[in-house]
């Protein structure tokens, strides 16, 4: 029942026979390139926030490394085969045959909006959410995910952002100071010049 409602769904949002061109070209570059919000978003954390947006920064980033290990173990246990490999919709991605349960692209976004809202940083968690949102319909629409992929990437992101905020409390305090000293000497010079805060 539910694995039917998974493709009856994947085919719902999937791509047509002879969809538009502009659509295939924009839901390609969100599928591939949206991703970099999350790069920029810790960047910007860290030189241009407070202290609370630099464990925010900190927290996420650990968030996505758990999240994506424990993704990376479900892979190689339970290998779920993508869409064009069982002959279903249509496929317009490029994409290795690895396992498609669950999403690195919305298991990394997902995690970091949760440790975002666990920061109480909401703008972040609300941009990362809404990001993930975006690209997980559009792996969909491109063929590569079920919808139950995506489903999966928030489950396994919110164990990560959990996992991530158990770690924060036990040892942030500790790993915070020598991150913030280390950054101040590495960027000096920027700092002097008000390029990037303190």
């Amino acid at each position: 029942m539910i694995l039917d409602f998974n493709r009856s769904l994947f085919l719902t949002i999937n791509a047509g026979p002879d969809p538009s061109a502009a659509a295939i070209a924009l839901a390609r570059m969100v599928a591939n390139y949206a991703i970099a919000v999350v790069p920029l978003a810790l960047v910007w954390s860290w030189l241009r926030g407070g202290e609370t947006d630099r464990r925010a920064a900190v927290s996420a980033l650990l968030a996505i490394l758990v999240a994506l290990g424990i993704a990376n173990l479900i892979g190689l246990v339970v290998f779920v085969p993508r869409p064009q490999a069982l002959g279903l919709g249509h496929a317009y991605l490029e994409h290795a045959p690895d396992s498609s349960f669950p999403s690195d692209h919305a298991t990394v976004l997902f995690a970091a909006a949760l440790a975002y809202r666990i920061a109480a940083r909401h703008g972040m968690a609300v941009l990362m959410a809404f990001t993930g949102v975006v690209v997980g319909w559009c792996r969909i629409y491109l063929g590569v995910h079920f919808p139950a992929d995506m489903l999966g990437a928030l489950c396994v992101a919110a164990l990560g952002a959990a996992l991530a905020a158990v770690a924060m409390a036990l040892v942030g305090g500790r790993v915070l100071p020598l991150a913030t000293g280390l950054y101040r000497v590495l960027f000096a010079p920027l700092i002097d010049r008000g390029w990037v805060r303190r």
